[in-house]
């Protein structure tokens, strides 16, 4: 794991700085799907926010990310109910190669690392627990609209992998 986050970080940091007009903020809504599979998982409802740093060369290229997860389920009715709600947030640093503009088109990969917190709670107990991590991703953008996918690699938590495949939709303004 701690290998992932040194690739990450050392390809971030060799991105080529370009003068671009950037965007001040992304925000985003989509999926994230526990286990890296879109298929056969429940999924969590996913928002993202990421204010775009300004400063060094390094920062210019960089952007703090807030990566919130959400599902509730239900197993059993009446009494006999079973609410389970699971919660994960992860706050960071990402990257993005091939930086555009909000005027044109194109493809980006994206570089991250950050510290994410998991909570699970079924109403009698809660489990939490938090644990370094990063994501790899790609992204496509049609002026200021855009889409992505990324996998979050997250450390085990209280012996949980939470690590898994997000997919969103979102804007740059």
């Amino acid at each position: 794991m701690s290998r992932i986050f040194l690739l990450t970080l050392l390809g971030a940091l060799a991105l080529p700085s370009m003068a671009q007009s950037n965007p001040s903020v992304s925000v985003s809504l989509g999926s994230f799907y526990p286990g890296g599979s879109a298929s056969g998982r429940n999924s969590q409802t996913s928002f993202s926010y990421t204010p775009h740093l300004k400063g060094s060369t390094v920062l210019n290229l960089a952007s703090v990310y807030l990566d919130t997860t959400r599902t509730k389920s239900v197993v059993g009715t009446g009494t006999t109910a079973v609410t389970t709600a699971t919660a994960m947030e992860g706050l960071g640093l990402s990257w993005r190669a091939n930086k555009l503009p909000v005027t044109q088109t194109g493809v980006y990969q994206i570089f991250g690392v950050g510290l994410y917190r998991r909570r699970v709670s079924n109403g009698t107990t809660e489990t939490k627990g938090t644990s370094p991590g990063g994501k790899l991703g790609i992204g496509y953008q049609k002026n200021a609209i855009y889409v992505e996918a990324d996998y979050s690699f997250i450390g085990r938590i209280k012996g949980t992998d939470p690590s898994g495949l997000g997919l969103r939709f979102g804007v740059r303004i």
